[in-house]
């Protein structure tokens, strides 16, 4: 039972990976770190879309950058780690503000007319 094993807080009940785990046998059950992120990686509930747009929204897994689900296609952020967040608003705002820093400095603005 999923409850009962070391897994219980790291994989949520509700979650189909919970629900492959009570039906498979325990001498083939995920027991490391980098089997449950894989299997995390691997469930489609944990992207918006498969494609090479696809957003990784994932609890259970600590990464904060996983790859995109085609190789060779990059690396996403994991918008369930607060990192993510932080890195995705950083990933946003950072052209802004060097628009407007360029933008600041390259307008000859002069009071006198």
């Amino acid at each position: 039972d999923v409850c009962s094993s070391d897994l219980a807080n790291v994989v949520p009940a509700d979650r189909p990976c919970a629900l492959q785990w009570r039906r498979t046998p325990a001498k083939e059950r995920i027991v490391t770190p980098q089997q449950i992120q894989q299997a995390e990686w691997e469930n489609p509930a944990n992207w918006s879309t498969r494609g090479p747009l696809g957003v990784y929204f994932s609890k259970a897994d600590p990464r904060i950058w996983v790859p995109k689900t085609r190789p060779g296609l990059g690396w996403t952020v994991n918008l369930a780690h607060p990192a993510g967040v932080a890195w995705m608003f950083g990933l946003l705002l950072l052209p802004m503000a060097v628009l407007i820093g360029v933008l600041a400095f390259a307008c000859p603005c002069t009071g006198a007319a």
